[in-house]
């Protein structure tokens, strides 16, 4: 016969396995398991029965128990709808693919009538007509580059430019104000070279010797400046634009005498040239100190219609005792 004590050990692991397993399943089978747990456990077995552990419930009792208590509370479906809405949403078809493509892009998708055909066939050779006069208007484009040029926006003048010089490559205007525009935007290089590459078309032309040694005095570069006037002179011997920027680079170099020289030099082909009097009479009055001749140069200019007469007219007086 077994010892009581290996029943009461069986009845032990029998009880905590059916208490871990119905705890897991339902908390109401776990509480009715506790119940027959106590009430097994207070009848102490006698010597002469042998003790039987209880059994864990039937699945069939787990499954009514989960009936009548769920132990969690279902949540309602979000893909489910009422029946209006499903009646509304199967009432209203969308309408085929192509339709909606016509009536957004009809002249893609859709089948365009002869007249509209036509119109825009008319529409398009109009355009490209209107487009082949703007491009060969050199009129056009230099206009429109000096605009830019007034409102300083500089590049946008640059594409002009060279749109005008395009169609008309012989323009000294066109070059000329191109340099200038290239300079003014900081790019003295490409400016020095419009002159250079538009040279074979300026032969012998001493306007052109004048414009570019124009360029290198408003770059301050006197050296280059000179030669470019000397060139100028050599084509125009009697040039009195290319003398008298000779004689303001010598102004700039300090040498006075040899810019009064220039400046006489221009008055002798053209006595009404004003800049020529105008610098002959700065010369005579702040450095070679002669105010009888820096007065006559300065009336001289006044009658000559020089832009800066206002200012003139106060140096004539302050010349005066």
């Amino acid at each position: 016969m077994d010892h009581p004590d290996h029943f009461t050990r069986a009845r032990a692991c029998a009880c905590a396995c059916a208490r871990a397993f119905s705890c897991h399943l339902c908390p109401r089978i776990h509480n009715s398991w506790r119940k027959i747990h106590r009430g097994s456990a207070s009848t102490s077995p006698k010597a002469s029965e042998k003790p039987i552990a209880a059994l864990p419930p039937s699945s069939q009792e787990i499954q009514k128990s989960a009936r009548e208590e769920p132990a969690f509370i279902p949540i309602p479906s979000l893909k489910k709808g009422t029946k209006d809405q499903k009646e509304a949403t199967s009432t209203v078809p969308l309408p085929p693919v192509a339709d909606v493509q016509k009536a957004l892009f009809p002249r893609l998708y859709g089948k365009p009538s002869p007249e509209a055909i036509k119109e825009e066939k008319e529409t398009i050779t109009r355009y490209i007509d209107r487009k082949k006069i703007v491009t060969d208007n050199f009129a056009f484009h230099l206009d429109k580059a000096r605009q830019y040029r007034e409102a300083k926006i500089y590049n946008a003048a640059i594409l002009e430019y060279l749109d005008a010089l395009k169609v008309s490559p012989e323009s000294l205007d066109a070059v000329s104000e191109l340099a200038e525009m290239y300079r003014l935007a900081g790019r003295e290089g490409r400016a020095v070279e419009v002159f250079t590459n538009a040279k074979n078309h300026f032969p012998q032309n001493a306007k052109f010797y004048l414009r570019w040694g124009n360029l290198f005095l408003s770059m301050d570069k006197l050296d280059e400046a000179a030669e470019k006037y000397q060139e100028a002179l050599y084509y125009s011997p009697q040039y009195t634009s290319a003398l008298n920027n000779l004689g303001i680079i010598e102004m700039k170099r300090k040498n006075f005498a040899k810019a009064a020289d220039y400046f006489q030099t221009v008055l002798e082909t053209d006595p009404a040239f004003a800049s020529a009097h105008l610098n002959l009479g700065i010369i005579y009055s702040d450095h070679l100190k002669d105010p009888a001749k820096a007065a006559e140069h300065f009336e001289a200019y006044l009658k000559a219609g020089g832009e800066r007469a206002d200012e003139v007219r106060q140096w004539l007086k302050n010349l005066k005792p």
